[in-house]
């Protein structure tokens, strides 16, 4: 399950035609990180975007997994609520750092600060808060890419039926030493594995 959006930071303004939108928006009190999605905050963040089914034409997804993002001085942060199969608990293991997150039920983002750049950072985590990250950069074969580590933070919430998460993520995992100016544009790629619902 997958979405490409452009994150316009702080403002709405115009992206490259055919690539969906999503306001990043500032917020005065940031979320607690503890994936439990209750903080305030979240109930004036832009809403979620449209994940599709990839390999089965480009349908929705069935399990709306829904992904939000806000933004201060400090970091970006996420919230994400991903539903499993009903009466089911998320399909995932305890893993070391950088480790096969994909395998489990997990979030990955892809994210350039420059929209034009084919260069991005990946950040996965699996709902054990299980990280893995690598920064991606031409030419760099993966072993390189994928020794890179940046300090992030995560917190997941299982239970029965899905799972939820948080993530603070600051400016300098992108080598900002501030937020980007408002209305900057980068291009994001979302991703949902989904495992116990596919099951």
């Amino acid at each position: 399950l997958y979405a490409i959006v452009a994150i316009l930071l702080s403002c709405h303004v115009a992206a490259a035609q055919g690539v969906a939108q999503y306001a990043c928006l500032r917020t005065d009190t940031p979320p607690v990180v503890d994936g439990r999605l209750d903080d305030a905050c979240w109930q004036s963040a832009s809403e979620a975007p449209v994940l599709y089914q990839t390999g089965r034409d480009g349908a929705p997804a069935t399990n709306e997994t829904r992904v939000r993002l806000l933004m201060d001085d400090q970091a970006i942060y996420l919230c994400a609520d991903a539903p499993t199969a009903p009466g089911k608990h998320p399909s995932a293991a305890a893993r070391d750092r950088d480790g096969k997150t994909w395998n489990d039920d997990s979030l990955e983002l892809f994210l350039s600060t420059d929209f034009t750049s084919d260069e991005y950072y990946h950040l996965t985590f699996n709902a054990l808060g299980t990280q893995m990250d690598s920064r991606v950069q031409k030419d760099a074969p993966p072993e390189d890419c994928i020794r890179w580590n940046a300090d992030w933070q995560v917190a997941t919430v299982p239970r029965e039926g899905g799972w939820s998460a948080e993530a603070k993520i600051p400016w300098p995992v992108f080598g900002l030493d501030a937020a980007p100016p408002q209305g900057w544009v980068w291009k994001v790629k979302i991703g949902c594995v989904a495992r116990g619902f596919q099951n």
